[in-house]
């Protein structure tokens, strides 16, 4: 029985070592292809064993990767695919996206901009297919420091924002022509601020939750 459970014991071992290997070429150092247990393949650039220069890692999902490799991490330019469409290109550190790159998404939305450690930080752009375009800094992936934005309808924000919200000093310019210069409390009205009608009309004052509340 002890004899019988080792010869199974050995050949599993024989099949994962044949399963995870070099097929082709010099995978030491050189250009190669080697098979991974988990059915992912790398064909590419190897120093001392390591994947490291430009190569290709496709994984069993169907996403893919083309570009650079540093001690067999995704370092330097490159192109991620996702399975589902998704696509990154741009920089890549230490298997991150990490310095400037394109997001594109299956719906048509896309980011162009800064990443540090996979998230949108830095000065960026997004723009979605109904219209919605953000230029500005990014934060943790949300909208905070200084950005413009330009919503479907033709309204404008120009101003500062904190996760996401419209918040502090900005300009709002309806589609319609009315416009509020003054300060902003998650996305609305709040504080001092100067309204200004299509027509002309001028009220400043201080608002409170989009509300006038005292007239200066």
């Amino acid at each position: 029985m002890k004899k019988l459970f080792l010869t199974i014991l050995f050949s599993l071992v024989l099949s994962v070592g044949a399963y995870a290997e070099c097929i082709k070429g010099n995978c030491l150092n050189g250009i190669g292809t080697y098979l991974f247990p988990e059915g992912e393949k790398y064909v590419g650039s190897f120093i001392q064993s390591k994947r490291q220069g430009f190569g290709i890692y496709t994984f069993p999902s169907g996403a893919k990767y083309s570009g650079d490799f540093y001690e067999n991490l995704k370092h330097g330019k490159g192109t991620y695919i996702f399975s589902n469409g998704t696509t990154y290109v741009g920089q890549f550190k230490n298997d991150k996206f990490h310095g400037y790159g394109t997001f594109t998404y299956p719906s048509g939305e896309e980011y162009s901009g800064e990443f540090i450690e996979n998230k949108r930080e830095g000065q960026g752009t997004l723009i979605t297919p109904n219209g919605f375009k953000y230029v500005g800094n990014f934060f943790d992936n949300k909208f905070h420091g200084k950005g413009n934005l330009t919503t479907a309808n033709g309204s404008k924000y120009e101003g500062e924002w904190m996760n996401n919200y419209q918040h502090g000093k900005g300009t709002y310019i309806w589609s319609n022509g009315d416009r509020y210069d003054g300060e902003f409390k998650f996305n609305k009205m709040d504080g001092f601020g100067i309204f200004t009608y299509q027509n002309g009309k001028v009220i400043e004052g201080f608002w409170k939750e989009d509300n006038l509340v005292k007239k200066r």
